[in-house]
């Protein structure tokens, strides 16, 4: 063997040549090897310090993408195999590798691996894999795998599933795309999007999305999930294997009522609620809502429910009032499953405590008044002569399914 010759070669060669034997003639013409699919790393080395003003024009030089750097500072951008301890430049910093440290840059930070520490830029970041720790950008973070740690964003972040078979980043950095035992928290301005688990919490100011959510997911208006062990706090709140009913009842109020109720989880869901009174020679009246509830106490056959409704009450016939006319109903409703244990079909009934505020002028009394309150025996009237506040207590029966 020529000494200058690289022994994987020889390897490879004599591999080649044992096929080849045992192959028969037609095999041997054929037994060509394929490259390995997967990038062969290139040769790395290791320097304590190093300083740049952009790109290779520092003390690197050509080999700054060869290098792994222990204290890395560059006066406006930097380009290095990699990070072990801590990197800062004035606008960017570009690892093709990974960072396991403190990264820092005015503008972004790109990382092609993987991420074990902190990262923050006054823009982006972005991990071409897996990573651990903190990013913190003033727009956005983006990680292609799963980050185990804290994204913080002034708009928003998003990371991909973790991806098991790639076993290079998972002997490197195993407990970044570990599914079980890391929490993840993504904050963000507007929205957080995590295409695989999120184990821990999603807070955005306008929506979240998720697959699997193991914790919280809080919204400003919408959350998104398959899957959520835990409860997802939104005004809208749409999730695959949620939690999803839809409720028709009868009070003391209303003889029709309905509800399509939505949620993560029975913990916490967000309601949809109409109504409906112009049966028979009484005066049409019908209002739409919004609430928020819980089921607890849920045993086989039985289970408890707290709601809590807003609806605004038109009394104008088919016309929309446009004065303050807002009944507030609390709603604890016991529910029975008939049929089987479990089931979704269930009979519900409760008591109800309602409180009526309007300003509504009504033109034949000369004064603020409203028909709901018609007939009710009051526990509470009080207001002036442009706000009325009255309340009194109910039922409430109907069937969920």
């Amino acid at each position: 063997m020529k000494a200058d010759q690289p022994t994987g070669a020889v390897a490879l060669r004599d591999s080649v040549a044992v096929k080849a034997v045992a192959a028969p003639d037609s095999a041997t013409k054929l037994a060509i090897p394929e490259p390995e699919p997967e990038e062969i790393a290139r040769p790395a080395r290791t320097r304590r310090a190093q300083i740049s003003f952009l790109g290779p024009l520092g003390s690197n030089g050509l080999r700054s993408g060869q290098t792994v750097n222990k204290l890395s500072v560059n006066l406006l951008g930097g380009y290095a195999a990699g990070v072990d301890g801590f990197e800062a430049a004035g606008l960017f910093n570009v690892d093709r590798d990974s960072v396991r440290g403190v990264q820092v840059a005015g503008l972004f930070n790109i990382v092609g691996r993987y991420l074990n520490g902190f990262q923050g830029a006054g823009l982006l970041n972005v991990v071409g894999g897996p990573g651990t720790g903190w990013q913190a950008a003033g727009l956005l973070n983006v990680a292609a795998q799963r980050v185990s740690g804290v994204q913080t964003a002034g708009l928003f972040n998003y990371n991909g599933p973790a991806k098991m078979t790639d076993a290079p980043a998972r002997e490197a950095n195993a407990a970044s795309i570990s599914p079980t035992t890391q929490k993840t928290v993504q904050a963000a301005g507007l929205f957080n999007v995590s295409s695989g688990e999120v184990r821990g919490v999603q807070a955005a100011g306008l929506f979240n999305v998720a697959g699997k959510v193991q914790g919280v997911q809080f919204a400003g208006l919408l959350n998104i999930a398959d899957s959520v062990d835990g409860v997802s706090i939104a005004p809208l709140n749409f999730v695959r294997h949620g939690y999803h009913r839809v409720e028709v009842v009868n009070t003391e109020t209303w003889p029709l009522g309905a509800s399509l109720k939505l949620g993560g989880s029975p913990a916490f869901y967000t309601f949809f609620a109409g109504a409906y009174d112009g049966f028979g020679n009484g005066k049409r009246r019908w209002a739409l809502g919004y609430g928020v509830g819980a089921e607890f106490l849920t045993r086989h056959r039985v289970n408890l429910n707290l709601d809590l409704a807003a609806l605004h009450v038109n009394e104008e016939g088919r016309s929309w009032t446009d004065d303050l006319n807002l009944h507030n109903q609390f709603r604890l409703l016991v529910g029975f499953a008939p049929f089987k244990a479990g089931g979704h079909l269930r009979l519900v009934a409760g008591p109800t405590v309602s409180v009526l505020v309007t300003q509504r002028y009504d033109a034949e009394r000369g004064q603020v008044y409203s028909s709901l309150v018609q007939g009710r025996r009051l526990w509470l009237d009080e207001g002036s002569a442009t706000t009325r506040v009255w309340g009194w207590f109910g039922y409430c029966v109907g069937l969920r399914f």
